[in-house]
């Protein structure tokens, strides 16, 4: 049996198969992430509403082995985003993000608005590079949090003392540990950087250390592959 699903998504991978034929990585608000196949779509005008990293509303029918694309409406391009190398390069990142840390298609309505409220926030500002290497950090972080991964900073994930101030962060613990326990761990400082960090809503992070951040967000991930 086969079902006609409509739903809002963001695009975030395109992939040509055949001659004229592309598989799209959708990440939708009802269905999470799907792969959905256009037939022709390469000589046909639903090519033109399948951007990469459009918000589009679409539909599909859903088969045994793969769904089919029937219709799409473009509802943002960010084409003005589209015009910046460096926010361009910054949509990939986010994307690499989503598709490194969600495989199946679970829905997570949660992801769906923190992605395009992110996406939207960088068509809207006037970015350098420290301040695009924060807020990919800061989604990655709320994309964590939303899927459980949310790193502990309450104390040392080792051995639960209260940490005051001088903190390092393991990547393997997925947390904050103290100096006694700190073999192999990032030093991060003051504790309540990233425990601020970890809170603050994406226009209050932009002063932060980027680099500090970076190391430890990249870290965490691999420790989860």
């Amino acid at each position: 049996m086969f079902t006609h699903n409509h739903t809002k998504g963001v695009i975030l991978k395109n992939h040509p198969v055949r001659e004229a034929d592309i598989v799209y990585t959708v990440y939708t608000q009802r269905f999470g992430l799907v792969h959905v196949l256009g037939r022709s779509v390469r000589k046909g005008k639903l090519s033109m509403g399948m951007s990469l990293f459009s918000l589009v509303e679409f539909g599909f029918i859903q088969g045994k082995s793969y769904n089919t694309l029937t219709d799409v409406s473009c509802l943002h391009s960010f084409a003005g985003a589209r015009e910046s190398l460096l926010k361009l390069s910054l949509f990939y990142r986010l994307a690499e993000t989503v598709l490194f840390l969600i495989y199946g298609e679970e829905k997570e309505e949660d992801v769906f608005h923190l992605l395009v409220g992110v996406m939207e926030e960088v068509e809207r500002k006037q970015l350098s590079s420290r301040e695009a290497s924060l807020i990919r950090t800061y989604f990655s972080f709320r994309l964590l949090d939303i899927l459980g991964y949310r790193p502990r900073t309450d104390g040392c994930v080792i051995c639960s003392r209260n940490i005051d101030k001088e903190a390092y962060f393991s990547p393997s613990k997925g947390g904050t540990v103290c100096k006694n326990c700190s073999f192999r761990s990032i030093f991060v400082g003051d504790i309540e950087v990233l425990r601020s960090f970890l809170r603050e809503d994406m226009d209050s992070v932009m002063g932060y250390d980027h680099r500090l951040l970076e190391r430890v967000l990249e870290q965490y991930l691999y420790s989860l592959n």
